[in-house]
């Protein structure tokens, strides 16, 4: 009887095995091992209609619901604030802080002389936003009273704050035709330096960064050209360096100025360093202007955005 007990059963089993392995199942939940909340797994037991098979399964974590937040600690201009939010699901609180900073203002239009309007305080610096949507990165007249090392004066050269456009030309351009033009490398060169290669365009490299500077219209503006080589790297140290301004990372970009026959200066705006390089090559540019107070601005203060550096 024990024999035959055991016979059936097998056979049972092997029927019941052949059934299941053969059955299109279809499971429902069956009940749960285990609930999954916010920040775990939950497993739950699922049971197939048809051949009565069990199987686990894995419930992912829901993860938190966030509400809006509320402030509760105000941001000043050197603490940060607190903003604590808390889940609807679990309620776990979380923290996030406010940054704080100084709301830097331009008084008298002057670029580089900031006060902040929360706390008084004063700082100089290059990042602002110019008249026309670039950024301020150099003030001809800052060392007029530290032996002027530039040799310049706004009330002379007409001008007196540099401006770069607010992102590079989007396509990037060869420098200019062969020859030896006369541009040169120091601050205040990049207009002239613009109107020479330009003048001497061929048809064959007529499509050139200095051109394309010229026609571009930043701002509504048709007065920008490239910069020479010490404006550019000007740009690199008083944007690029300070995080401001947009650039390419570990990009070259061309610079007005001629380096022999076949060659002019670029720079490399991921480590700052100057070469030359072939003129039918392709590079980044960055458009420059310049501008003095006096002919731009009739306000005597004005708020720029942008941060200073």
């Amino acid at each position: 009887m024990k024999k035959l007990f055991l016979f059936s059963f097998l056979i049972l089993c092997l029927v019941h095995g052949a059934f299941a392995a053969s059955c299109n199942h279809s499971f429902i939940t069956d009940g749960y091992i285990k609930e999954a909340d916010c920040e775990n797994f939950g497993l739950r037991r699922l049971k197939c209609q048809i051949c009565g098979e069990m199987k686990n399964e894995v419930i992912r974590a829901l993860g938190h619901l966030w509400d809006s937040g509320t402030v509760t600690k105000n941001e000043t201009c050197t603490e940060n604030g607190i903003k604590t939010f808390k889940c609807t699901r679990c309620g776990k609180i979380k923290i996030e802080a406010i940054p704080s900073g100084h709301k830097w203002e331009t008084k008298g239009g002057n670029y580089t002389a900031l006060i902040c309007s929360v706390c008084g305080s004063r700082k100089t610096g290059y990042g602002a936003k110019g008249p026309v949507g670039g950024y301020i990165f150099y003030d001809c007249d800052a060392d007029n009273t530290s032996g002027n090392k530039d040799r310049l004066r706004s009330v002379e050269c007409g001008w007196r704050y540099l401006e770069a456009a607010p992102e590079d030309l989007p396509e990037t351009y060869a420098w200019g035709d062969d020859g030896s033009f006369g541009t040169k490398t120091g601050i205040g060169e990049g207009r002239n330096n613009t109107n020479i290669i330009v003048n001497n365009a061929s048809n064959k490299r007529k499509d050139n960064a200095a051109m394309a500077c010229v026609m571009y219209a930043g701002g509504g503006y048709s007065d920008w050209f490239l910069p020479s080589l010490d404006e550019l790297n000007l740009m690199y140290e008083n944007l690029k360096e300070k995080g401001v301004g947009n650039f390419h990372q570990d990009a070259w970009y061309w610079s007005g100025s001629e380096n022999s026959n076949n060659n002019a200066w670029y720079q490399n705006f991921g480590n700052g360093r100057q070469n030359n390089n072939n003129r039918n090559n392709n590079n980044y540019v960055r458009p420059v202007r310049d501008f003095r107070l006096a002919c731009e601005l009739s306000l005597s203060f004005m708020i720029w955005e942008g941060s200073f550096v």
